[in-house]
């Protein structure tokens, strides 16, 4: 597997990963479909200022930070245009991405019937809104995925101890 995803030879050795990488999922994706195992893909967008915040305890160099959080939008932008965007002629950019809307992600002209952007066993959830919605995001994300069930599991802001205290006791 190793020489078919990288082109590695291992020759019997164990592969030795960097003590820090991202999965590219769009090769990743292409690689397991090509092998014929199904897998659903499930991005979860974080606010950016506590995503990059959240990080500081096992990354503390500041531009290597922000360079992990440019490849992973790169990555997520990817995607989203390889997968969910597949037909659409305009495909999202770092730029375009904090402007992308649901009348973008359509099929031929017509809304796609998903509560979730979601395509091709890609799903995109936002970490804020599950929060905040709770049990109704939690049922959009089933209904998305083809879930039947009412197990609801607990949810915990853990976004709250990223935020400065003045705003949390308000």
């Amino acid at each position: 597997m190793a020489a078919d995803l990288w082109g590695y030879q291992l020759n019997g050795k164990a592969m030795e990963y960097p003590k820090r990488f991202q999965l590219d999922i769009t090769t990743n994706k292409k690689w397991y479909d090509a092998q014929g195992v199904e897998q659903i893909f499930i991005i979860v967008i974080r606010d950016s200022t506590i995503s990059y915040t959240a990080r500081v305890d096992h990354c503390s160099d500041p531009d290597l930070r922000k360079q992990e959080e440019e490849v992973g939008m790169e990555i997520i932008i990817n995607a989203i245009n390889t997968y969910i965007l597949k037909d659409v002629d305009e495909k999202v950019t770092t730029k375009s991405y904090t402007h992308w809307v649901a009348k973008q992600d359509q099929d031929k002209g017509k809304r796609r019937l998903s509560t979730l952007p979601s395509r091709n066993n890609v799903v995109v959830i936002s970490y804020e809104s599950l929060v905040k919605l709770g049990e109704t995001y939690v049922k959009m994300l089933y209904a998305t995925l083809g879930i039947e069930s009412d197990f609801i599991p607990d949810i915990k802001d853990s976004n709250k101890k990223y935020l400065n205290n003045t705003r949390n006791q308000s």
